[in-house]
């Protein structure tokens, strides 16, 4: 469901059609929106839920700002 999940929410900045770059695209989300990410954050270094939540936002937006300076990005 995860998965599934950041195939909607990132549509638009996701390759339209099933590719290799698609699935590297939704791994790349899923390993930086996955809860151990969470937990790691939270418990083993010990930052607060908004710090946590911040670090993992500015994660997702540096991804797709790298992906939109890609030629193609979308195509390949």
């Amino acid at each position: 469901a995860h998965w599934q999940w950041l195939a909607r929410v990132f549509a638009d900045d996701l390759p339209p059609r099933p590719s290799s770059l698609r699935t590297r695209r939704l791994a790349q989300l899923f390993t930086a929106t996955e809860i151990y990410a969470w937990t790691t954050l939270r418990t083993t270094f010990g930052l607060g839920a908004q710090t946590a939540e911040r670090a993992l936002a500015e994660h997702l937006e540096m991804l797709v700002a790298a992906w939109r300076s890609m030629p193609n990005a979308r195509q390949r």
